[in-house]
């Protein structure tokens, strides 16, 4: 498949949504990041995803997992407040090494976008069937958000000067494109969608167009005459 052209759609560096333009930066969890401290939370990642391999998230208890660790309540309650805490702070770090990746290139188009965001999946893909088993996609679709990923931010730039409602643009069309993006990538991961990296890349960046906001927007307004 040849890679689209989008020269308007490249960008050189993610930017954090909530923060002025001019100094807005990807920054990592805020945790302490003593050495024992990071050995201790990895321990506690690495017991609980092992435990998710054989169990649903729900079963497993805090003393399962910290035996499973051979550390104590007190040393996990030091650093989390639950079992849901470690897998954000986890995913929130890869995603991070996604963002890092990217701004590395310094510049890339829409469509090598997708492809490092979905490679940056299949790399850590028993991660992310777990997440995708244990219906935790609402977290994963949160950090998205949070650090406003950088294929979305700048396609919305790009469409939003030709959009006249941006509220609809905003409100509706931008988090049923990502949430969707994000089911079918899992499902993609588990084998239920048989694509290659590129097809899927390519389905991302026509999804992500704005004949697709326009059908989209057409199809809102059938729906309301």
């Amino acid at each position: 498949m040849n890679q689209p052209e989008d020269p308007a759609l490249n960008t050189k560096k993610l930017q954090r949504a909530d923060a002025p333009a001019s100094t807005r930066e990807p920054s990592p969890p805020e945790k302490a990041e003593n050495p024992q401290a990071r050995r201790t939370r990895e321990w506690l990642r690495s017991a609980l995803i092992e435990l998710m391999k054989e169990k649903p998230l729900s079963e497993i208890s805090i003393n399962e997992l910290v035996q499973k660790s051979d550390l104590s309540r007190s040393a996990f309650y030091n650093h989390y407040a639950d079992k849901l805490d470690i897998l954000r702070e986890y995913a929130e770090e890869l995603y991070i090494g996604y963002i890092d990746t990217v701004t590395a290139a310094h510049t890339v188009s829409q469509f090598e976008n997708w492809k490092i965001l979905l490679q940056h999946y299949a790399d850590n893909k028993e991660f992310y069937i777990l997440i995708l088993q244990n219906d935790l996609l609402p977290m994963l679709y949160d950090i998205q958000m949070k650090y406003h990923g950088l294929m979305g931010e700048a396609v919305e730039r790009t469409l939003a000067r030709s959009i006249k409602d941006k509220e609809l643009y905003y409100s509706i069309f931008v988090p049923y494109h990502r949430s969707a993006e994000l089911r079918m990538t899992l499902e993609w991961l588990q084998g239920s969608i048989h694509k290659s990296l590129d097809d899927m890349a390519w389905l991302f960046y026509s999804f992500s167009s704005q004949d697709a906001y326009e059908n989209f927007r057409m199809l809102l307004s059938k729906e309301h005459t």
